[in-house]
């Protein structure tokens, strides 16, 4: 994971875990 990735992740907690909800399924 980039650190860049990361920092997008940190912004945008809420729609990043719904991103990841969706692809890890």
């Amino acid at each position: 994971m980039t650190p860049f990735h990361l920092a997008f992740a940190v912004r945008d907690l809420d729609e990043t875990r719904a991103f990841y909800g969706e692809v890890l399924g």
